[in-house]
């Protein structure tokens, strides 16, 4: 968590660094947000219905350890914050995260003539899209702070074995395991969710740094199983 202005100085730095490392840079990956179920639920014998991959065992039992992690370029061939001028296309709530009002929250909010969802990021889309960095900005305790992460983000099932469609995200199967737009092109919902719960945690850390939340392990870094999330923002 960066004060103001200080986040998108920290994300041009890693822009900078990933630039010359070739033609073609590698996309950002946050250390402190890891892509691995550690980041989305604490308890392995009590995986959350929202962390159930499709994916099945030999005897038909869900394979809690396989849940897929993409960055929106994986799943949609021309993915943007926002799709419509005006609001925001269908929504879908979080699969099992009954978030269904906080979509409700954001679908209310893309409307508002002063830009308020879109306002909360502060990076062009250009960076999420070419460098997988994004930088988000949420008010707190009278002052405006920033985030900066990865845009790799769970997902509903694996599509390693599903051909990429061409120019048409609508026949990949699956959807993001956040609440989120139809439209998989529109990804300010699961971006904006991810950028809160880092944030939501940092802050949790400053206040208090024996909180729960400061629990690691050899695979990385525990932020914030979902429920958490939810009630942060209720």
């Amino acid at each position: 968590m960066q004060f103001e202005g200080a986040g998108i100085t920290l994300e041009r730095n890693v822009i900078a660094m990933l630039s010359e490392c070739g033609d073609i840079p590698p996309m950002y990956e946050d250390p402190d947000f890891a892509a691995k179920p550690i980041s989305l639920y604490l308890n392995p014998d009590k995986v959350p219905e929202y962390a159930v991959s499709s994916k099945r065992t030999s005897n038909g039992a869900a394979d809690d350890s396989a849940v897929a992690w993409y960055r929106p370029g994986h799943v949609t061939a021309d993915p943007d914050y926002f799709k419509c001028t005006a609001g925001c296309g269908v929504l879908r709530e979080g699969t099992g995260l009954n978030d269904s009002w906080l979509v409700g929250v954001f679908a209310a909010l893309a409307l508002h003539p002063d830009n308020l969802i879109e306002n909360l990021f502060v990076s062009p889309m250009h960076d999420f899209k070419t460098y997988g960095i994004y930088t988000c900005q949420f008010y707190k305790d009278c002052q405006w702070l920033e985030v900066v992460t990865d845009t790799r983000l769970p997902y509903s099932q694996s599509l390693d074995d599903v051909p990429k469609a061409a120019n048409n995200s609508v026949s990949r199967p699956g959807h993001w395991l956040y609440g989120s737009s139809v439209d998989k092109s529109e990804v300010f919902i699961p971006l904006l969710m991810k950028a809160y719960a880092k944030f939501h945690v940092e802050a949790a850390l400053r206040a208090d740094p024996a909180c729960e939340f400061n629990r690691t392990k050899a695979d990385g870094t525990f932020w914030m199983i979902w429920e958490d999330f939810v009630e942060a923002f209720n």
